[in-house]
């Protein structure tokens, strides 16, 4: 969702005692080249016009791969299903697999660094800009949805980026916006295989351009939740796909 990707905090909790892993700290981290299932989960807080205040908790599930090389540590992912769910009952937010696919693969460095409880990662996600083009726009988000920066981002057939609200009394009602991100994770390295952490968001911004039904088109009050974020990452077998980061998404719940 990606949040659509809309998510970021900070983690800051490192205590001053001797390091839990003594010596080894000292000696080279442990290797994360390969391949893993990274699980982002968010919440934030939206007044939706008609239905009033919502909360939206979100989980990310991305393929992720790690290598080291000459310019240090670098990792990539490409999201591979987003499940939101929504405090109120009578509405469900939805990406499309359209904006799923349109988000591509993020490619990024990592740090990844010694600390006195042991080995740090933080991952620096660069800026992430949904429903316009950046340089067409200066960089700075358009919200008038006829700024020539404004494109069918996700090809659908509709301006900006669609996201579909699912409501009974509405049926599908399409939200058509253009959003800014911009997130970090930092974590602890538990072992090779797995490490886990908080997501800090650096940067939120979304403006509603048009909506399939007149009555949604006012822009939501968005903020990220102000309390940490959790993620998680495990190695998966090499080869895995998103097939197989979906199926261990549903099995998780």
């Amino acid at each position: 969702m990606t949040r659509f990707a809309l998510f970021s905090l900070s983690f800051a909790c490192w205590l001053g005692f001797p390091p839990a892993w003594g010596q080894d700290v000292a000696k080279a981290p442990p290797d994360l080249s390969g391949t893993f299932h990274l699980r982002m989960d968010s919440e934030t807080h939206a007044k939706i016009p008609v239905l009033g205040v919502a909360v939206i908790t979100t989980s990310t599930n991305v393929l992720a791969k790690i290598s080291h090389g000459p310019e240090g540590w670098r990792q990539e992912h490409t999201t591979c299903a987003v499940d939101t769910l929504t405090s109120k009952a009578i509405a469900k937010t939805v990406l499309p697999p359209a904006f799923i696919r349109a988000m591509g693969t993020k490619r990024y460095p990592l740090e990844i660094a010694v600390q006195a409880d042991g080995w740090h990662y933080t991952a620096h996600f660069k800026p992430q800009h949904i429903g316009y083009d950046p340089d067409a726009a200066d960089q700075v988000m358009p919200m008038d949805k006829a700024h020539p920066a404004i494109i069918d981002w996700d090809q659908d057939g509709h301006i900006g980026a669609t996201v579909l609200l699912k409501i009974p009394v509405f049926g599908d009602v399409g939200i058509y916006m253009v959003q800014y991100n911009h997130s970090r994770l930092d974590g602890q390295i538990e072992s090779a295989d797995r490490v886990t952490g908080h997501m800090t968001m650096l940067g939120m911004n979304q403006h509603t351009i048009g909506a399939s039904n007149r009555l949604f088109i006012a822009n939501p009050q968005i903020e990220s939740a102000p309390d940490p974020q959790p993620f998680v990452m495990v190695r998966i077998p090499e080869g895995s796909t998103c097939a197989d980061v979906k199926r261990l998404a549903a099995t998780a719940g």
